[in-house]
């Protein structure tokens, strides 16, 4: 694997066309530094070995999902795994630093593109990794679920503790479902390859009857190769297995590493963009990552912040704003915001709102004879009135300062709308309403890029309906 991405490299340079056997490389980083030697030899056609799209069970499960006939995917379900890990002992398959990763990386790949293949890419993912049987520093068991835009839910286990080769995977959809069970390969030890055609019955029992398909002879490594020559012939495109397909696939197998905060802190693995070498990759990749987090956000609790900002207007009620660091620095926009950037065309402010982390004499003071983990309680216990908001903008959600402002409004009997980040933190059981960016630890750019965000986006909101309701 540490020498797929060198050689393919080479091969373009010389103005070679490439075929490359999966995986493309260790990590994303690899396949990054590939696609821009290809972008400089447009004449040359790589393709990379994601042989499963091949196999004629997996192609006409794909045309039965196209056609629309079982209707639409639900979800999908996939194990791969071998009989066990031995031929990684030893060899350079069993470190890390030649192989990149574990049985995810060079078997379960295949799964990983297929689930690609029949739901298009995950906006979420969550795993459990572990190596805690052969010892190695890679995996021998990955276990995820991810879920798209449109709802679809995938499941996978990737295993070199199988105890036997298998292959399966079961596409429910709204009609019936599809099941791929085993699939032919050089070793023959996967069993028959066969697609199971189950259509949905109103009976108690379920479906009454199934088609079953057995495939006898494995097409897939002509078809493949066909498929590379004759686009080198025909001076055409590659559909299946190009660096996009690779880029992509690559990028999902890290996301599942990323995804198990044990494993990531244990081996040092990197959030995807961060894998780019290239400046324009790295900057794509965090754009989609801050996409991704935003289109996971709970929308009712953006808009039940807003209601409360409404309330406060109608009953003159103050809204506090508080936050450390860069937290601080949105609290201030964000007072500066609602107060003064929501009037339009000669309309008075409509909201009192005001940040406690402005006023340094006050910061000062009460951090020196207080202390800091009292700075903004000491200052609400002047300013608050019944009825009044506190917004609490915390990455963490564990910022004691905060926190202990927060429990102070609570017991008061008033309202605490939390900007949180990470896991919520300790601060997210305390909040009425917590507009939540769900993070690994430490990810305090993302989730502050968000923050702001919002602000604009509840800004603009209060403006528009200030510019409607003309002046006054």
């Amino acid at each position: 694997n540490y020498l797929a991405s060198e050689v393919t490299i080479a091969g373009l340079e010389k103005g070679l066309h490439v075929f490359c056997e999966k995986p493309p490389g260790r990590d994303v980083a690899d396949i990054a530094s590939v696609i821009k030697t290809e972008d400089r030899h447009a004449e040359c056609l790589l393709k990379y070995g994601f042989n499963h799209r091949y196999h004629d069970s997996v192609r006409e499960a794909l045309r039965i999902v196209h056609s629309g006939e079982l209707g639409r995917v639900l979800n999908v379900r996939g194990t791969y795994g071998k009989s066990k890990i031995v031929p990684f002992a030893g060899e350079w398959r069993a470190e890390r630093k030649y192989a990149g990763g574990g049985i995810l990386l060079d078997q379960g790949i295949h799964m990983v593109d297929l689930l690609r293949l029949f739901c298009g890419e995950f906006t979420e993912v969550k795993s459990f990794i572990s190596n805690d049987y052969w010892n190695f520093d890679v995996e021998d068991n990955a276990f995820a679920i991810m879920r798209n835009a449109n709802g679809q839910i995938a499941m996978m286990h990737s295993s070199a503790t199988q105890w036997e080769h298998r292959f399966q995977m079961h596409i429910s959809l709204t009609e019936g479902y599809l099941e791929l069970r085993g699939i032919l390969s050089g070793t023959k030890s996967y069993g028959e390859e066969q697609l199971i055609i189950g259509r949905r019955s109103e009976s108690h029992v379920g479906t009454l009857e199934k088609e079953i398909i057995t495939y006898l002879e494995d097409n897939s490594w002509r078809a493949e190769i066909d498929d590379f020559a004759g686009a080198i012939l025909n001076n055409e495109k590659i559909s299946y297995g190009n660096s996009h397909d690779a880029l992509e696939t690559m990028k999902l197998v890290y996301r599942i590493y990323y995804a198990d905060n044990k494993w990531r802190e244990s081996y040092d693995i990197e959030r995807v963009f961060n894998e780019s070498k290239d400046l324009n990759n790295f900057v794509k990749g965090y754009l989609e990552y801050v996409s991704e987090l935003l289109r996971l956000i709970d929308i009712r609790s953006i808009t039940a912040f807003i209601g409360q900002l409404e309330e406060a207007r109608k009953k003159q009620n103050t809204i506090f704003i508080i936050g450390n660091g860069g937290s601080a620095v949105t609290a201030s926009h964000m007072a500066n915001d609602f107060a003064l950037g929501s009037r339009a065309g000669g309309h008075k402010s409509q909201y009192r709102a005001l940040s406690l982390a402005d006023n340094t004499a006050v910061i000062t003071a009460i951090s020196n004879d207080c202390g800091y983990d009292k700075l903004f309680v000491e200052q609400l216990k002047v300013h608050y009135r019944a009825g009044d908001k506190l917004v609490a903008i915390s990455a963490s959600g564990n910022s004691q300062n905060v926190i202990s402002a927060a429990k102070w409004v609570k017991e008061q009997g008033g309202t605490i709308i939390g900007l949180l980040g990470f896991d919520g933190g300790k601060l997210k059981g305390i909040c009425d309403i917590a507009v939540h960016i769900e993070t690994p630890k430490g990810e305090y750019g993302p989730v502050e890029d968000i923050h702001m965000i919002i602000d604009h986006l509840i800004y603009t909101w209060l403006h528009y309906k200030a510019k409607k309701a003309g002046p006054r």
